[in-house]
């Protein structure tokens, strides 16, 4: 389930910064490298913009706000009609690598858990309900 939930969240990060490049006269090259590192930042800007306006800071909320943006810049620019097949090859690969990245980081175990994360954790709840007694 986490890794299919971590693939999807890549893959909207990834398509959002890629239609947000393109839609900002991008060349094709540099859609395919900067838009994961363009969807990071357009997902953080709107977290801000979340905290600022105090809204509800839900990552689902977030994640559906720059969906939605991302839909609306697609239908609003008309670039779905320019979509050719050389596009869409190479985004097939570059989802593909990524699903190979987030397949080999599930394999190798990156991130372990030792006894006194559950004591972090514990304290962090405690800290978070203002509950420290």
């Amino acid at each position: 389930m986490s890794v299919a939930f971590e693939y999807l969240f890549l893959v909207f990060l990834l398509l959002g910064g890629y239609i947000f490049l393109w839609a900002s006269g991008v060349t094709r090259a540099a859609r395919f490298v900067f838009a994961i590192t363009a969807g990071v930042c357009i997902y953080i800007a709107i977290a801000y913009l979340q905290i600022v306006t105090f809204l509800p800071t839900y990552p689902i909320l977030t994640l559906a706000i720059f969906a939605v943006m991302s839909a609306a810049l697609l239908l609003r620019g008309k670039l779905y009609a320019q979509i050719d097949k050389f596009d869409g090859l190479y985004l097939i690969i570059y989802l593909a690598v990524i699903l190979s990245i987030v397949l080999l980081c599930h394999s190798v175990s990156l991130a372990k858990f030792h006894f006194d994360s559950l004591r972090y954790l514990i304290v962090g709840s405690l800290l978070a309900s203002d509950n420290l007694d």
